[in-house]
């Protein structure tokens, strides 16, 4: 099985891909561990968002905080040091 990764700024994600790292989320969080809070906290937009896809299904995701760099300055440093 092959899977796809995503490295994107908030700016570039499409909608779609925006909803499915929410239901995702809410999915792991809210529902299977019950933890109830205000997924929507504001730090999305200041995040650089890391994808994985298996075909076009989002198997998981995560946010990075803190970052200088770019999405595509990241990407094109990871391809790099491949």
């Amino acid at each position: 099985m092959a899977y796809r990764f995503l490295l994107s700024s908030f700016e570039a994600l499409s909608n779609e891909q925006l909803y499915a790292i929410l239901k995702l989320r809410s999915e792991i969080f809210v529902v299977e561990q019950n933890i109830i809070y205000l997924d929507p906290d504001g730090y999305d937009v200041q995040c650089l968002h890391a994808m994985m896809f298996s075909a076009t299904q989002l198997i998981g995701c995560a946010r990075i905080v803190g970052v200088a760099l770019d999405a595509d300055e990241l990407a094109s440093e990871a391809l790099r040091n491949r």
